[in-house]
């Protein structure tokens, strides 16, 4: 059961920072084994937030995140009652969530108001922006904050804004891209045959790189052969065993006829016995 698999194993993580992430659920993409390489994560937490940090928002903040998580950098939490929100995440917002914690915790806000103070800083509303920051600066000072923190803290929101992710998206994304992953390093075969069943033509620009990935981890994509390859990948001892039909021209009909010869006359001799 796809509910089942691990998401936790720590040789999902080893795999993730060896930057072979083709086919895994939104990670795959160049920018993200850049941030991969940066961030070498090695937990499921990691995941999550690196799943968020490579959007435009904290993008900036990526190598400030792999500093402070790596002890190399000074964390700054602006305030003593903000610690428990950046605490996870290094003093660096990086969720929509801890935006709304925030305004809670400094301005007062109720859970609705702190929604629509996220929100309108996300969709750039210059009106409502104004209003909302009158009364999150207001708040604020009423519940001992000094200006400069205030205005600190601010700054911090409206550069997240320009598009934070929402963390309970990135935790379902992180748990699907590990258990993907789980089973990429448990059964390679089988993963990379179900991957490039949805690419199995050369033209296809990801094949390539599906193949090359295989090559560093020693698997094989062996050649169509007409006494073993069928309509789609198969698995054997050598290696993935490319299908007929990969081969231009070659439809699924004609080749269901040729397993259909050979299991009624067994393997074809030569050429002309094809």
């Amino acid at each position: 059961c796809f509910y089942d698999i691990p998401y936790k194993d720590d040789e999902i993580f080893k795999l993730i920072c060896t930057e072979q992430t083709m086919g895994l659920f939104q990670i795959e993409s160049s920018i993200m084994k850049k941030a991969i390489k940066i961030l070498q994560p090695n937990c499921f937490e990691d995941i999550v937030a690196l799943i968020s940090l490579v959007r435009p928002g904290p993008m900036d903040s990526i190598q400030s995140y792999a500093r402070r998580k790596a002890g190399k950098e000074k964390i700054n939490y602006y305030s003593d009652t903000l610690k428990p929100i950046l605490e996870e995440t290094y003093g660096i917002i990086v969720y929509q969530e801890q935006v709304n914690s925030i305004a809670r915790v400094m301005a007062g806000f109720s859970m609705g108001e702190a929604d629509l103070f996220r929100r309108a800083i996300s969709k750039k509303k210059i009106s409502e922006m104004v209003k909302m920051k009158e009364d999150f600066v207001k708040g604020s000072l009423k519940n001992g904050y000094s200006q400069k923190t205030i205005d600190d803290v601010y700054d911090l929101i409206l550069r997240f804004a320009n598009y934070g992710f929402n963390k309970s998206h990135a935790v379902v994304y992180a748990i699907i891209c590990c258990r993907m992953a789980y089973l990429k390093y448990k059964y390679p075969l089988e993963f990379y045959s179900a991957i490039l069943q949805t690419s199995s033509t050369t033209n296809d620009t990801k094949f390539s790189l599906y193949v090359s990935e295989m090559k560093k981890r020693k698997l094989n994509v062996l050649t169509p052969n007409v006494n073993g390859s069928t309509y789609k990948f198969e698995i054997t001892e050598k290696g993935l065993l490319f299908p007929l039909t990969g081969i231009h021209g070659i439809n699924e009909q004609f080749t269901i006829k040729v397993m259909e010869e050979r299991t009624k006359n067994g393997a074809f001799k030569d050429f002309f016995d094809f």
